[in-house]
Parts: structure tokens; sequence; C-alpha cells
């Protein structure tokens, strides 16, 4: 019988950040400082660094991330126990592509406010960077670049690398951020936080850089023992529902892309158990976000034609 291998990548789960959002906008998490804090997508924040407060006291965020932890652990464990009880197996008679796209939806449409707030801060780099994506991905991307290349049949010669198809985005950011980074050197953005642009300058958050380790290695505990709510556990349960649905629905466009049948119950029931189970374990260790498969991974898949899934 032949192993069946997916060549799913995954990455952090934008289902979460509604959740987070709406989390932190409750009352007990307010900034005390808020007053005297710089206005940002996810709310009012101060100066929020370890060295802004003493050893006997811990900084917000710190507190706030235990509480995402938490939550992440606790809806990844359900997400385990759905998998190794076959949950998901029963399920995939009632879910097809009318139940997987209007959810996919509206998990978009509850991220327009955080896209929104961080576009505000310049709407003109927010255009440019959405522009230089499609300029990429379909108007050049058909040319291809010349690449030296080697095998053992032709030895060296020059093939063709479609650049601008296959990254569009980093090309985007690469371009868009030397702009700002132009911009910022010649002095044409303003250096007071107040003023509009500020926020596309290439050192607006070099603090961040300048103060993060360069090795770092996370350990379960690192920020104390995570902390669960009934609110933020219910939006975290609610968000792993969502991503369970989104991950029938990749498994089955990847096995189609590769040409390869559909997974059985079984292999959905394991695949979605495997992936609680690191989502607990990445909780433990420090991340307030899941992970699932990357849908932008597919269509890279069927462009090159690359599925590795030998096996």
């Amino acid at each position: 019988m032949k192993l069946q291998r997916l060549p799913i990548y995954e990455g952090a789960n934008s289902a979460s950040i509604p959740v987070i959002v709406a989390l932190m906008s409750l009352g007990r998490w307010e900034c005390v400082a808020a007053a005297t804090a710089r206005p940002t997508v996810f709310g009012n924040s101060t100066d929020e660094s370890l060295s802004s407060y003493s050893e006997d006291e811990e900084a917000p965020w710190i507190i706030r991330l235990r509480e995402l932890q938490g939550c992440v652990m606790v809806a990844s464990a359900l997400h385990v126990v759905i998998g190794l009880f076959g949950v998901v197996g029963f399920m995939l008679r009632f879910i097809g592509p009318l139940t997987t796209v209007p959810m996919i939806t509206l998990v978009a449409l509850g991220l327009y406010d955080v896209i929104n707030g961080l576009a505000a801060k310049e709407w003109g780099i927010a255009l440019l960077s959405v522009f230089m994506v499609v300029f990429f991905a379909f108007y050049i991307g058909r040319f291809a670049v010349p690449l030296p290349s080697y095998s053992q049949d032709r030895k060296f010669y020059i093939s063709k690398f479609y650049l601008f198809k296959l990254f569009p985005m980093v090309l985007a950011m690469l371009v868009v951020w030397l702009l700002c980074g132009i911009l910022t050197w010649t002095g044409v953005l303003p250096t007071s936080e107040d003023s509009y642009g500020y926020y596309i300058r290439t050192d607006a958050y070099i603090a961040a850089l300048i103060e993060a380790p360069v090795f770092y290695f996370p350990y379960p505990g690192r920020y104390g023992i995570p902390t669960v709510s009934s609110a933020g556990c219910t939006g975290a349960c609610i968000a792993m529902l969502c991503v369970i649905i989104k991950d029938i629905g990749d498994y089955r466009a990847v096995a189609s892309i590769v040409d390869e049948p559909p997974p059985p119950s079984h292999a959905f029931n394991r695949g979605i158990a495997v992936q609680g189970f690191s989502n607990l374990l990445g909780g433990a260790f420090g991340s307030p976000i899941p992970t699932v498969p990357y849908g932008q991974n597919h269509g890279l898949i069927s462009m090159t034609k690359v599925k590795g899934v030998a096996g």
C-alpha cells in the first residue's frame, strides 16, 4: 500500500487575528497609560519593553501573551481530541466547497479592521504594494530570467527561471521597502511620530531589531505559566473549528493539484490530530497564534509543478 504524502506548508493562522484583536479590546486588557499612549492598530500601546519595568513588575505584553498562550493550548487540545476520536472523518460528508468557501470569505472579512488600520498609516505605500504584486505576477510574470544551471546530462547550461511569477509578493515587498528606505535616508519622511507617514520609515521600529537577541532558544514557561479565560478560550475554539474546515479544503485541493486521490478519513483524522499537537507545543513554547496550511503554497505547487509526494 502506497503511503500518501501531501506537500503542505504551514504558517501562522490569520483566522486567529480577529479573535486576538477582540480579546485585547476587553476592559481588563486596556493599557493603564492609555492617555499618553500612541495609537496602534491593536489599540493603545506604550513603551512596554522589559527595560521599562522593575524586577517585581511584569510588562503588560507578557501578561497578555500568557493569556493567548493558554487559549491556544486549550483550543489545540480540543483540536487533538477531534482528530483522535475520528470526528473529522464524520464531518467530511457535510463539508464541501459550499461550506469551505463562505467560511474562508468570512474569515477574510474579519481581517478588514486590521488591514485597514495598517494601510491607513500610508495609503500610497499600501496601494503601491498591491500594484507591484499585480505587476510582477500578471504583467511580467511570463518573462523568464536566465539562470546558470548544471546537471549530469547537460552539464552547464542556461535555464529559464520565472522569478517574477514565483515571487511576486517578495519582490513587491523588496521594492517598496527600498523605496521607503530611500525616502527615509533623504529626509523626505517626517520624523515626528504624530505626523502622517512616519510609520513607513524603515527606522520607525528599529528599536525592536536592536533590542532583539542575536540567538534565542525558546522553552516552555519562558513567560510564566499560561493563563486562560472563558472569553479567550471560546474565541480560540471557534477559530480552531474554522481552521479544521479550512484544513479539509486544503488537503483536498493539494491532493487534486499533485494528481493524488483524496485522502481517506483516517488520514484526515491523523493530520488534524498531529496539527493540534504541534499547536499545543507551540503554545507551550510561547506562540500566541496556531499554525495552519498556507493556501498560497497550493498556487506555488500548481505553477512550479514541483510535487514532493514520494514516499
